[in-house]
């Protein structure tokens, strides 16, 4: 088990430094997302949490929030990210 975390976390570092960016970044977005997911549905806005649990297959509905939430949020944070990223000006 060490062997194989060893191997993941040398693969990540080998990345380069720009994708290792937007990957942290995409992944904080996700879960972000995530979180908000589950705030919905335990708090049952518009009746959507009662919809999902009284339905005859509830993990179909769940899986295509989590994956457009987490599209949506992914892809928002790591566009902030880049945006937000400090650059140099070359006007002299």
């Amino acid at each position: 088990m060490k062997l194989l975390l060893k191997r993941a976390s040398a693969g990540w570092n080998d990345l380069p430094q720009l994708i290792r960016f937007l990957g942290q970044n995409a992944g904080i977005g996700i879960l972000a997302g995530w979180l908000l997911l589950v705030l919905i549905l335990a708090t049952d806005v518009n009746g959507v949490g009662t919809l999902i649990a009284t339905s005859e297959a509830p993990l179909v509905p769940i899986g295509m929030l989590m994956a457009g939430f987490a599209v949506t949020f992914g892809s928002a944070a790591a566009g902030a990210a880049v945006m937000m990223m400090a650059h140099d000006r070359d006007d002299a």
